[in-house]
């Protein structure tokens, strides 16, 4: 499984998925303000791999479908490993790209054509300077009609703001969509009165979680701040 290192009061966990967090076992790595994981030192944020692991109270890890044994004391904790480097670059260039595609970056980068680029230089003209020259001035220095157009419409999406595509109501909508993104991504749930386990079917807990209702009511109440 994959997931990243979150420092929270004073201790380490795995967060994985949105809501879920294990704990790390000081047997398994040594945790300071960074965690040595084989012999490398990980920080808060970075992606690592892990397995969930059932641990004693003695600290010895223990196979949890061992039904002859009392498993009743023991807890899951998250045993990590390292993340190839390529895997967590590629793991970065997704969360951008899923973050773009959200419109939270705030100028996407145009290309210019290799025509108006080619009308600028036989020009001299800068960009900022052709788009605030009057139509027939460009022509008279040599300005194509198609270079022209794609100035016109080059001009026009920069001018183009949020306040001129939404209303009010619908403009407010959209931000409060990509707040309620932020918030969500940024969000920890390590209260035990926010998750429960659930069991199997056969008493015991394997890695389930489900949220309580004061676990729904935190995140709804986190969502609604300004």
């Amino acid at each position: 499984m994959k997931g990243r290192l979150v420092k929270l009061y004073g201790s380490w966990f795995i967060q994985y998925d949105i809501l879920k967090t294990l704990p790390l076992h000081p047997n398994f790595v040594t945790m300071t303000d960074y965690v040595w994981i084989r012999g490398v030192a990980v920080y808060d944020g970075d992606g690592v791999e892990f397995t969930e692991v059932l641990v004693n109270p003695m600290g010895r890890e223990v196979d949890p479908n061992d039904l002859g044994k009392n498993l009743s004391k023991c807890k899951w904790y998250a045993k990590p490993s390292l993340v190839e480097k390529e895997e967590q670059k590629q793991h970065l260039i997704d969360m951008m790209k899923s973050d773009e595609e959200l419109g939270l970056y705030d100028e996407p980068k145009q290309e210019l054509s290799v025509r108006l680029q080619n009308s600028l230089k036989q020009s001299n003209l800068t960009l900022e300077e052709a788009m605030n020259t009057e139509t027939y001035k460009l022509k008279q220095i040599g300005f194509g009609n198609r270079s022209i157009i794609e100035l016109q419409s080059f001009k026009s999406k920069q001018e183009i703001k949020l306040e001129d595509i939404f209303n009010d109501e619908k403009r407010e909508g959209a931000k409060r969509v990509i707040h309620q993104h932020k918030v969500l991504k940024g969000l920890y749930l390590i209260n035990p009165v926010h998750l429960e386990m659930t069991s199997d079917g056969h008493g015991e807990f394997p890695d389930g979680y489900k949220l309580t209702h004061k676990g729904i009511q935190y995140i709804i109440n986190q969502l609604n701040k300004e």
